[in-house]
């Protein structure tokens, strides 16, 4: 199963000395295995990508897999509660796999219109314009291995205060 981002925002790093990332708009993924969009509101805090220090020569932590882990992170702050769902945390997970599996056009297609006018700008449109896989499948199933083996750590964390 896969789905589609429909709005990808831009990350801001925090200085806060922890890596936490915050965006400025929604993201929106369509996901075919659940039947809805899952959004993630703007200013959502995240770190976008939790590949620990001896798997970085392997898997840049800021790699194509980032709006998905955006995604992830968010959903397990909520504790998967969102938009009148309540996602499992193995549903949670699903929705990671899904999102790193979604395709590259589809992604470029939802990012603001000034992004895809720098992108354009700088010659990096080629990265978005076929229909492959966003992430390299070996890299998203070892990603999505990780969360399932040790996202139970974070899941089990006091729900965050949102507003």
């Amino acid at each position: 199963m896969k789905g589609r981002f429909l709005r990808a925002p831009a990350y801001w790093m925090i200085p806060d000395g922890s890596g936490h990332w915050i965006s400025d708009g929604y993201l929106d993924f369509q996901s075919e295995r659940f039947g809805c969009v899952v959004s993630m509101h703007p200013f959502s805090l995240n770190n976008l990508s939790s590949v620990p220090w001896f798997l970085r020569k392997l898997i840049n932590p800021n790699g194509p897999h980032r709006p998905a882990a955006a995604l992830h992170d968010e959903l397990y702050e909520l504790r998967g509660v969102t938009q009148g769902r309540n996602f499992t945390r193995k549903e949670c997970d699903q929705l990671y796999l899904d999102a790193m599996l979604s395709d590259k056009l589809a992604y470029f297609d939802a990012l603001p219109k000034d992004a895809r006018e720098a992108i354009k700008h700088h010659g990096l449109n080629k990265n978005f314009t076929y229909r492959a896989e966003m992430t390299d499948r070996w890299v998203a199933y070892l990603l999505y291995a990780g969360v399932r083996v040790f996202g139970w750590v974070y899941w089990a964390r006091k729900i965050r205060n949102h507003h």
